[in-house]
């Protein structure tokens, strides 16, 4: 080769571009700057153009021959690059001219001086192989080249080099390193329905609609993979690539800069779909009208197909009735998995979670862990019971090192939950069947009630409830004090574990038409939208749990649609569009209608012979359906009468409440001894049906408890002493 005239290299590529004009085919001689290695490389280059038919030697020739140089594979790490070494081969038409001499191109040529400056900057003495790469991966002249470009091995494409721009805020989800069979367990359907989409001439972009953690950023995977492996004609090679909106559109900066360099780099790359993320992080207004201009100019310049994935509530209100999005864009609805299926997901994930936390999981726990998720944990299948998973293995590794058990995903379910770790490992069959005896030691006098309460609890555990319903739903009727908030506190108690499993509500605070919106929240733009709903809100946080709306007839008639949906759908949707699963709540609404029908037959009811559904159709319904609307009704599971309370069965509560003290007196070595006739004089004397049972606790307060703390702080009550009442 002849050597090039210049007096001394040019400093700058400005000043490379300069000395070189596209129209001169210049030959250099490079021996005198590069290293023997280069120099192979670009000979080895030229023997690939002249092999192909190129009557230069291009940027895209270098490339394939520098992926093979083991030098720039190790270098390869710090790039936005799939390694590995490959078996490369240039793809594309060759222009038919005879084998002869061959020329390194315009392009080429920059390339070369572009290496040297990079070396320059290092102080390294020669160009080396690592320098060409760096000139060809960072120069932005030659974005081109990655679409001339494609290395095969095996016959699948396996590397893609990411250009400057692009990929300070792309990914590329077709990197055979993060596609695993198991990112995207059962959805093959929805991939299907995508591609349907993707390959249509007009209209071919997707929303991928569904909640956090249902897996839509897996379905890109998904995607990926399918495009792998299925030959489809119209979108045969095609690369899915992650942009991040959110952080593309942060600052009036990278719109004006970063937006239209990669519209350009993008423009050059052959068969993109582009999978957008975080669009809901754009809330300025103009930043989002820059956005859809951005989206409208790629998608026409460079010949893309989009897929976005968004939560149902940013849809609603951002997307739907925006121009482009609904009249470009076509709906996949993507569903929360099954518990059955989300264990399908754990355990291809295995072997990934094990090898990244050094610890063994043990087998048969994917399905009890997706089922603990799927009750305890807020969120969605099967994002949550995979947090929960490798939050267990993280502990365990953090501390003792062993074996991932059941015990030790029940633990952590417990501190995130504040679920005694006991209460996990009591028998669910044991307590179900003894439920009725059980609330029966803490509920006196109620017998039907408790009855009908824990058969509905039996049926929902046994999974013959509907499950898009809650767990049950009951409305208690009666006199007040007589115990309907009392079972409801001891069953989130015993049936949930928790006391802190129950939500109280008091309804004659919504006696207003628009006090209703509090319970889903604030809309936009209102004072406390960010605060959420005073019903949605803590079942967003605790999923497992009982609900009590008291006096539930105070409330306005436009809170009782608010409910309509909840127990038809066991779903509610908040101010902010948040999807809120009520399929695992329990809700007891109580009312004091019907209070004085059920004085009047007081003594009637407490007898075994009386016909009370007679007496409840005939008497009390016909008072309900003055309050409610019949299909506010008949969502309800069951109606259910609470008795007034005789004397003998305040005895047995006073007895209950003395019991309490006892034990709590114990812990402070003093010991309580208190007899039925002094307890039943306090009953007798507090007596009054129309108040149940709290003039009786008061009573017992203010001549028992009083009492004793007075004489505990004076001192006249010393530990070990016993206390005859």
């Amino acid at each position: 080769m002849a050597q090039t005239q210049f007096k001394t290299l040019p400093q700058t590529i400005e000043e490379t571009q300069a000395a070189f004009r596209p129209e001169e085919n210049k030959i250099i001689d490079i021996c005198v700057y590069f290293s023997t290695e280069a120099f192979i490389s670009l000979k080895e280059a030229s023997i690939l153009a002249n092999n192909q038919k190129c009557k230069e030697v291009k940027p895209a020739h270098l490339l394939t021959i520098l992926l093979k140089k083991t030098e720039v594979i190790k270098n390869l790490a710090g790039q936005k690059v799939i390694s590995p070494a490959l078996d490369c081969k240039l793809v594309g038409k060759a222009e038919s001219i005879p084998t002869g001499k061959v020329y390194f191109s315009p392009d080429l040529l920059k390339i070369l001086f572009g290496a040297y400056l990079i070396a320059k900057q290092h102080n390294d003495p020669e160009v080396d192989n690592v320098h060409l790469f760096k000139a060809i991966s960072v120069y932005p002249d030659f974005l081109h080249l990655f679409a001339e470009v494609k290395l095969e091995a095996s016959g699948k494409t396996a590397t893609f080099i990411m250009p400057e721009f692009l990929g300070k805020y792309a990914e590329d989800k077709s990197n055979p390193g993060i596609l695993t069979e198991t990112c995207f367990v059962d959805r093959e359907q929805e991939i299907e329905q995508m591609l349907r989409i993707l390959v249509r001439e007009n209209k071919h972009n997707v929303i991928i609609l569904g909640e956090n953690g249902v897996g839509k950023s897996a379905l890109a995977h998904g995607l990926a993979k399918l495009l792998e492996n299925k030959n489809i004609n119209s979108l045969a090679g095609s690369r899915v690539i992650a942009l991040n909106l959110g952080s593309l559109f942060a600052t009036p900066a990278n719109v004006s800069f970063f937006a239209p360099k990669i519209t350009e780099e993008v423009s050059v790359l052959a068969n993109v779909i582009i999978f957008l993320e975080q669009i809901a992080l754009i809330q300025n207004p103009q930043q989002f009208a820059y956005m859809i201009s951005f989206l409208q100019d790629l998608e026409k310049k460079a010949q893309v197909r989009f897929v976005l994935p968004v939560a149902p509530a940013f849809y609603n209100q951002t997307l739907q009735n925006n121009p482009y999005f609904s009249g470009f864009f076509e709906i996949v609805k993507l569903d929360e998995l099954t518990v059955e299926k989300t264990a399908s997901v754990l355990e291809g994930n295995v072997s990934r979670i094990e090898k990244f936390h050094n610890i063994k999981i043990a087998d048969n726990l994917f399905l009890e862990t997706a089922t603990l998720a799927k009750r305890y944990l807020p969120g969605s299948l099967p994002q949550k019971a995979l947090a929960l998973l490798e939050e267990t293995c993280a502990s365990a590794s953090l501390s003792d090192n062993k074996p991932i058990t059941i015990e030790g995903i029940k633990k952590v379910v417990a501190q995130k939950t504040g679920i005694p770790l006991n209460s996990l490992s009591t028998s669910e069959k044991e307590k179900l069947t003894n439920l009725e005896n059980i609330l029966s030691g803490y509920v006196v006098g109620q017998e039907e009630a408790v009855k009908k309460v824990s058969e509905a609890l039996r049926r929902a555990r046994a999974g013959l409830k509907d499950p898009k319903k809650p767990i049950g739903s009951f409305l208690f009727l009666g006199p007040t004090g007589v115990g309907k908030t009392e079972l409801a506190k001891t069953l989130a108690k015993i049936f949930f574990d928790d006391e802190k499993a129950f939500i109280r509500l008091d309804m004659s605070e919504y006696a207003e038409s628009h006090t209703s919106q509090r319970l889903i929240g604030s809309p936009p733009g209102y004072v406390g939208y960010e605060e959420g709903g005073q019903l949605t809100n803590p079942v967003l946080e605790r999923p497992y749990c009982l609900i009590l709306l008291d006096e539930i007839e105070k409330a306005h008639p436009r809170v009782f649609d608010v409910f309509l949906q909840v127990l038809d759908e066991g779903r509610l949707t908040d101010s902010q569009g948040k999807t809120v699963d009520f399929k695992n709540t329990l809700l007891i609404f109580t009312s004091n209608i019907g209070a004085e029908e059920i004085f009047e037959n007081g003594e009637n009811l407490l007898n075994p012979s009386f016909d009370r559904k007679k007496f409840f159709e005939g008497v009390i319904m016909p008072v309900v359906r003055q309050f409610f609307r019949p299909e506010f009704i008949n969502r309800f599971d069951d109606i259910i009468l609470f008795n007034p309370l005789t004397q003998e069965v305040m005895l047995s509560i006073a007895r209950l409440k003395v019991k309490a003290l006892t034990e709590r007196l114990k812990e402070k070595g003093v010991y309580l001894e208190i007899s039925d006739e002094a307890l039943l004089k306090i009953v007798k004397g507090s007596y009054n049906p129309s108040f149940g049972a709290r003039p009786m606790e008061r009573a017992i307060r203010e001549q028992i408890e009083n009492v004793i703390a007075q004489k505990l702080i004076s001192g006249e009550i010393k530990e070990g002493t016993t206390v005859k009442w």
